[in-house]
């Protein structure tokens, strides 16, 4: 199965945005299943640092972009 994530799903976990957190997790979550693939559009990356720099500021977005972003073909 393929997941197309909206951009608020991820922010809402990186910036630990509540109440979605909780929520958005549980759908980031699936991804730990073999059978689930997560996609984005290209342009959601630099989109999520911009957004996490904003609003976490600019250290804590770096820390957050240092997670493993893996594609399958």
């Amino acid at each position: 199965m393929r997941l197309f994530l909206d951009i608020n799903v991820i922010l809402d976990v990186l910036a630990d945005r509540k109440p979605w957190v909780g929520k958005s997790a549980a759908v980031l979550s699936l991804l730990d299943h073999a059978d689930v693939d997560g996609l984005v559009a290209a342009h959601s990356i630099t989109t999520l640092f911009y957004l996490v720099s904003k609003h976490l500021g600019r250290k804590q977005a770096l820390r957050s972009s240092s997670t493993s972003w893996t594609t399958s073909a």
